[in-house]
């Protein structure tokens, strides 16, 4: 398993390969081939806007992908990252994020691991809520650098990022587990959590 200190993220990303060069924003600037993790933090705050009121939680600040934002509207083949599931806040994300923090002796205290974390908000909750220890765990790479905005966005950290595939492994170490609108059926999530709720 790859575990990374969320400061340490940004050098471990230096040569994520990005396929198509983009404008951004009107000004003209073009990234090359290879965005730099500097680039695609700079890429996710030109392009996203900060949410927080129309959610489930006001109280956290999320930077996501809206109808203001160009890409919104834009073709999809300009976009230049993998798809941008941690762009959007989803509802069972923000159902679980909502339930933390009006429970917070759910999470206080504990190790806590974000499955399929995205764009970090229940990893966020479980920190405001005063977890012991948090890990953010998504396999997009992307998904861990917009994490880092959105936990010092919120005043937060430091959080860690795991970027394995988690699927399928023993969880260790962690006494609540977060999964929030990762299956939409139940054949796949009981194949996932028959060994988790096992161990």
């Amino acid at each position: 398993m790859k575990l990374y200190h969320i400061r340490n993220l940004w050098g471990m990303l230096q040569t994520t390969k990005i396929s198509e060069k983009v404008s951004c924003c009107g000004n003209k600037q073009r990234f090359s081939s290879s965005l730099l993790s500097g680039d695609i933090g700079r890429f996710i705050v030109e392009n996203t806007e900060i949410v927080g009121e129309d959610s489930l939680t006001p109280e956290i600040k999320l930077r996501l992908l809206t109808a203001k934002c160009r890409f919104w509207h834009a073709n999809p083949v300009l976009w230049p990252l993998p798809d941008p599931y941690w762009a959007i806040y989803w509802p069972g994300g923000q159902a679980l994020a909502r339930y933390l923090l009006n429970n917070p002796g759910v999470a206080k205290g504990k190790r806590v691991l974000d499955l399929g974390s995205g764009c970090g908000a229940s990893a966020i909750a479980a920190s405001l809520c005063g977890a012991s220890h948090v890990v953010a765990n998504d396999i997009d790479n992307v998904s861990a650098i917009a994490t880092i905005i959105n936990c010092e966005l919120n005043g937060i950290g430091p959080v860690e990022c795991l970027s394995d595939n988690m699927i399928g492994s023993q969880p260790k170490h962690y006494d609540l587990i977060l999964l929030g609108d990762m299956f939409y059926d139940e054949p796949s999530l009981m194949d996932f959590t028959g060994g988790w709720t096992a161990a």
